[in-house]
């Protein structure tokens, strides 16, 4: 079937935001006495894309969870206050041709709104490049929305869980008549790819984030007992109107 929407991670995919995590790691690694090592952040990459406590839990397994998850999200801010974040290169020119195209965009990620709205670049008008914005709720927050969208999301469930996808899924049902298998997911972790087949969508991997060659796609996936196609390994997003071209 033809695609007819993309859904997008943001860390890593949309957003050129890796080396700054990786600072925030290193800064944490330091502070709670969990020494760097490459093996270690090998690690932090296999589980990258979970909720920022459970990537963290393995490598610092004596920290409370909750401690680290706050430095995670202080460290962040901090270091995009010094220093903003751009789109990875040719995204938002590529998401201007995916509009051409009528192809239906959702961002879609494990941040929350609020932080989503703290950490998006003068570049990207959030409502012209996406159709659908899905966050993680804030059960602290619920009802505050923290950024303006007329289809911005809130789901219950984080990936790599099946349902994290729910609300986009069927809202591309039922407002667009997308079924899934007209639907590609686009992202740059194991966990991404686990939602997707869990979703029975097609999947394409980016090398911009956590997942950085071909082959660690190839064989973290295979350690997961999943697979995915060497074709649908792409060195960014700006690259996606091409791969839609050859292959969907």
């Amino acid at each position: 079937m033809p695609v007819k929407a993309a859904i997008f991670d943001y860390d890593g995919t949309s957003l050129d935001s890796w080396a700054q995590a990786t600072v925030v790691i290193r800064a944490m690694m330091e502070e709670f006495g969990c020494p760097y090592s490459d093996a270690k952040m090998v690690r932090i990459r296999k589980n990258w894309g979970h909720i920022a406590s459970e990537a963290f839990k393995e490598v610092c397994p004596n920290v409370d969870p909750e401690i680290l998850r706050l430095f995670w999200v202080q460290g962040l801010q901090e270091e995009n206050d010094r220093e903003t974040v751009e789109m990875i290169r040719g995204a938002n020119d590529m998401f201007e041709t995916l509009r051409a195209q009528s192809i239906v965009r959702t961002l879609l990620t494990n941040r929350k709104a609020k932080h989503l709205a703290g950490n998006i670049p003068p570049s990207l008008d959030l409502v012209r490049t996406f159709d659908i914005v899905q966050t993680l709720q804030d059960i602290k927050r619920s009802k505050s929305m923290f950024f303006d969208h007329p289809a911005h999301l809130i789901a219950v469930h984080p990936k790599p869980q099946k349902e994290a996808l729910a609300p986009t899924l069927e809202l591309l049902q039922e407002r667009y008549g997308i079924a899934h298998d007209e639907v590609v997911s686009v992202g740059d972790t194991i966990v991404d790819l686990k939602t997707a087949v869990a979703n029975d969508l097609r999947f394409v991997g980016v090398l911009t984030g956590a997942v950085n060659t071909k082959v660690r796609w190839l064989r973290w996936a295979k350690e997961n007992g999943i697979s995915i196609d060497p074709n649908n390994i792409l060195r960014s997003i700006a690259y996606i109107p091409d791969w839609i071209a050859k292959y969907g």
